[in-house]
């Protein structure tokens, strides 16, 4: 347990008979061998796994000339991100992101572009993605200069702030 708190999760052992939904299964058998499913479910459980709302630290993702740095508290994911995001390292942030929605619900994703030198078609295509993915979107800041003129001209600045 101490593992998960260490990692921003809590655990609660759940009954599966207090939470077992109707199984049209069981209407093809005798009633005594249901009852007798039904019975042995009391002596099931499972662990339901969540987050516990306090701080994460995510594994970064580094790619030659990238590298994100991650961390998630109450559902939203923040990042900064370094370097160059483009078709080379790119699809390492997608599936970082992809592996992070995987493992935890995600409502929203902040990210500190102040160290982002350069975003391509494909850093904005994955910053699209994780837009559409999540209900709070994509909000960006720390844009610099190249970056801001880049988001400026394609429109996408106007989806991520």
């Amino acid at each position: 347990m101490a593992f998960l708190a260490k990692h921003g999760l809590k655990a609660e052992r759940v009954n599966v008979s207090e939470n077992m939904p109707k199984l049209h299964s069981l209407d093809r058998v005798s009633p005594e061998q249901a009852a007798a499913v039904c019975e042995g479910m009391k002596h099931c459980s499972f662990w339901k796994i969540t987050p516990s709302g306090a701080a994460v630290a995510l594994p970064s993702t580094e790619t030659k000339g990238f590298h994100a740095d991650a961390s998630m508290q109450s559902g939203t994911l923040s990042l900064a991100l370094t370097g160059r995001l483009d078709t080379i390292t790119a699809p390492s942030l997608l599936s970082f992101f992809e592996k992070a929605k995987a493992e935890q619900a995600l409502d929203a994703v902040e990210v500190d572009c102040s160290r982002l030198e350069y975003i391509s078609s494909a850093g904005l295509r994955v910053l699209l993605i994780m837009h559409k993915a999540c209900t709070g979107g994509v909000s960006l800041h720390g844009e610099n200069g190249a970056v801001g003129e880049i988001l400026e001209q394609t429109g996408f600045d106007s989806i991520f702030h």
